[in-house]
């Protein structure tokens, strides 16, 4: 697979964009399973779901590494607070 030429002058070559997330995921996937002794499987329940506390930590860690590969890579996550709707509970049940 190749790669892109990194910054001019680095000597390096970037990652491809598919390599980039998939580094990315495997971090955090990593993360998951640490978390999971060190209270991670902590969390709180909501009307109608439980939420532990890794979900939120993996939703971070996401989208700041996302935004630090590539702005532009649109992110749709039931983790984030701002697309929510208490209106909408009683669809989703």
């Amino acid at each position: 697979m190749a790669c892109r030429p990194g910054l001019s002058g680095s000597g390096k070559e970037a990652p491809t964009l598919r390599e980039a997330v998939a580094r990315l995921v495997r971090q955090v996937g990593q993360s998951l399973v640490s978390w999971r002794s060190s209270g991670g499987a902590e969390g709180w329940w909501e009307p109608r779901s439980f939420t532990p506390q890794a979900d939120q930590w993996a939703h971070r860690d996401l989208v700041i590494g996302l935004a630090s590969i590539d702005r532009s890579i649109p992110i749709v996550s039931e983790e984030d607070d701002s697309t929510r709707k208490a209106d909408c509970a009683d669809r989703y049940g």
